[in-house]
């Protein structure tokens, strides 16, 4: 059952974040919630400096980018105008010619603590938000967009909008994460028993809330 509830958990957020075209753009719109300008404790904290290898080269060609994200405050929400900004779907800079494409997903990474003898302890589902980040250069022959570069970055935020900064950096809106709330048991089967119940956490979107964030990737 735990299996299954995720699975269709994981569907819901690919809608979410499914590729659209440009062409309905128009109608599309972020869904409106309330602005967090400070995060309380309970949630996910969403600074974070990643660095990725590019997965597209053989071994001996890896090359890495880094990704910063930035929490903005109420200031930078004032200073750059954020909360009048118009802001696209979260798929829609993913086909360019030049420079960076940007794409959404989200997913679960599942840990176990287990006791001195072996026996779980906890289960803990914490949500894993990617950034897949695609570099584009532009070929000789007819100037068109040639990929040259991909990188996975974690991010902890579900993006519902994006809006281009400049070539390689993002300003995002996104439902923040709140973290290990405690869920149903899962059962386990062990030898003495049929099934015991184990704690049980997983990572909330809190979709009543949203943060606007900064996404910025560098060599």
């Amino acid at each position: 059952m735990l299996v299954i509830k995720k699975n269709v958990y994981l569907l819901s957020l690919y809608v979410l974040c499914s590729c659209t075209n440009n062409g309905k753009e128009e109608t599309y719109k972020v869904p409106d919630a309330p602005v967090l300008t400070t995060l309380p404790d309970k949630y996910v904290p969403v600074n974070t400096v990643d660095t990725a290898e590019n997965i597209d080269l053989l071994p001996e060609k890896k090359e890495r980018l880094i990704m910063t994200a930035t929490y903005m405050t109420q200031d930078s929400i004032k200073l750059y105008g954020l909360d009048t900004m118009h802001f696209h779907h979260p798929s829609y800079y993913t086909d360019i010619d030049n420079g960076y494409s940007w794409l959404f997903s989200n997913g679960f990474l599942a840990h176990y603590t287990r006791d001195g003898e072996g026996a779980e302890k906890e289960v803990y589902s914490e949500m894993a938000p990617y950034a897949t980040v695609t570099r584009y250069v532009a070929r000789k022959s007819d100037g068109l967009g040639e990929r040259n570069g991909t990188f996975d970055f974690r991010i902890y935020a579900v993006v519902i909008g994006t809006r281009r900064k400049n070539d390689q950096e993002l300003f995002i809106k996104a439902y923040p994460l709140i973290k290990k709330v405690r869920i149903a048991d899962y059962w386990s089967a062990t030898l003495e028993k049929d099934s015991v119940p184990i704690p049980n956490y997983e990572d909330k979107i809190d979709s009543a809330h949203t943060v606007y964030m900064n996404l910025s990737i560098k060599k």
